[in-house]
């Protein structure tokens, strides 16, 4: 088990590193990614001021919580959770954002994965308002429900919006639907 990971059992988080294997079967979809670094997702702070993003910027110091050989993450499908597009990708770096949690390998023991999360972005977010700007609120309560019910909101890349903004904005946009609808 991924020892270093477990102060991060249900935290949200960012990974960077290799994408180096997928591996689907009739439940799911997983790949992995090799030389990760892990970083806590801050759901205070704005894209460009998380710890993963910093990393990028030039004079700043590294702020990953962990560093480890390899990680798997998981979900429906892989590629709508990675910025993988497809096979040729392979080996190059890749990131990924979602939760961690505990998995059952299959030889029965237990280890610690990436359950993969969809991120959202200032052009889903224009498009969600100009759907309640025309009025089209089944397609608002939607995409909000969705957004919310796979914790996409945690991962909004905005320059704009934290992540906690966000979700309150899509709480708020589904309960106006919701009002909408009933008149």
């Amino acid at each position: 088990m991924r020892t270093q990971l477990i102060p991060l059992i249900g935290q949200p988080v960012a990974c960077r590193g290799h994408f180096t294997s997928r591996r689907s079967n009739d439940f799911h979809e997983r790949g992995c990614l090799s030389q990760v670094f892990v970083y806590k997702w801050d759901i205070h702070k704005t894209m460009w001021n998380q710890p993963y993003a910093r990393h990028l910027i030039r004079g700043h110091k590294n702020q990953h919580v962990a560093k480890i050989d390899h990680l798997w993450f998981f979900r429906d499908n892989i590629d709508q959770y990675t910025t993988l597009n497809d096979e040729t990708d392979l080996y190059k770096m890749s990131q990924a954002f979602g939760f961690v949690e505990e998995y059952k390998r299959s030889d029965g023991s237990k280890d610690l994965g990436l359950k993969a999360v969809p991120q959202l972005n200032d052009k889903w977010l224009d498009e969600l308002n100009r759907l309640r700007k025309d009025k089209q609120w089944n397609q608002v309560l939607d995409g909000a429900n969705h957004a919310l019910e796979r914790k996409s909101a945690m991962f909004l890349v905005s320059k704009k919006k934290t992540p906690l903004e966000m979700q309150c904005m899509l709480q708020t946009y589904a309960r106006e639907a919701l009002r909408a609808l009933a008149s």
